[in-house]
């Protein structure tokens, strides 16, 4: 894959030969590990973790239906570590709360973004203040362009290569929250994330919290943010 070659050179500095040997090879799903702005004393201020199960359900997905050859395990990566998140040419990033990065976590995403890294940022939906609110998607709009002034943040709809890349999605699975739809981030015309409020990771987890039509449109648009990703 274009985007795993470019992160393998930047990090590593492998030879090229050494790489061409690679092509094929297993690539594995990471979530990044990153703080937030904690409403308590009491409440942990990392929410970055939930429901890893919905991770490996999707990850299963895409093994199952599509040519990834995807690896079946789940990753950590953490924003303050820059050569483990060079590792992983897709990362997910899925929280609740307003971020509260330091300036190496920072300069640590843009850098990796910058490399050819690839996120796909989900608001994980903070039920406990306000169940349609979308702190994490706004902040995290907020850094990307503090990151990289004058990045490109467009919002497709069904008629868009992202929902027919693979499958034909049928609609948009929102699942709760604001619903700000899904937007494409662009950076000097390349593609470096994809951003969306609707937690639908959750509706990874399990088709009894919002139903099988929601759960199954939201396997088949993460398969299709894996493929899009890949190959622009």
């Amino acid at each position: 894959m274009r985007y795993l070659f470019l992160l393998f050179c930047a990090c590593f500095c492998a030879a090229a030969s050494d790489f061409e040997s690679e092509r094929g090879s297993r690539v594995s799903w990471a979530r990044l590990k990153f703080p937030v702005k904690g409403s308590s004393r009491s409440e942990s201020a990392w929410d970055w973790h939930a429901h890893p199960s919905g991770d490996m359900r999707m990850i299963d997905f895409i093994r199952k239906n599509t040519s990834v050859n995807l690896m079946a395990d789940w990753n950590v990566v953490d924003a303050e570590h820059l050569e483990k998140m060079c590792a992983f040419p897709f990362i997910f990033m899925h929280g609740q709360r307003t971020l509260n990065l330091s300036p190496l976590a920072e300069k640590n995403i843009k850098e990796y973004l910058l490399r050819g890294g690839f996120l796909f940022i989900d608001d994980c939906v903070y039920q406990k203040y306000d169940p349609y609110q979308d702190m994490m998607y706004q902040s995290t709009l907020k850094l990307l362009k503090q990151l990289f002034p004058g990045v490109e943040i467009r919002r497709v709809g069904l008629d868009h290569e992202l929902f027919r890349c693979y499958y034909k999605i049928r609609f948009f699975p929102h699942c709760q929250g604001k619903n700000n739809g899904i937007s494409l981030v662009t950076w000097q015309g390349r593609l470096i994330a994809i951003i969306t409020s609707s937690d639908i990771h959750c509706g990874w987890v399990s088709e009894q919290w919002f139903g099988a039509e929601i759960t199954q449109e939201a396997y088949r648009l993460g398969a299709n943010v894996y493929v899009y990703s890949m190959s622009h």
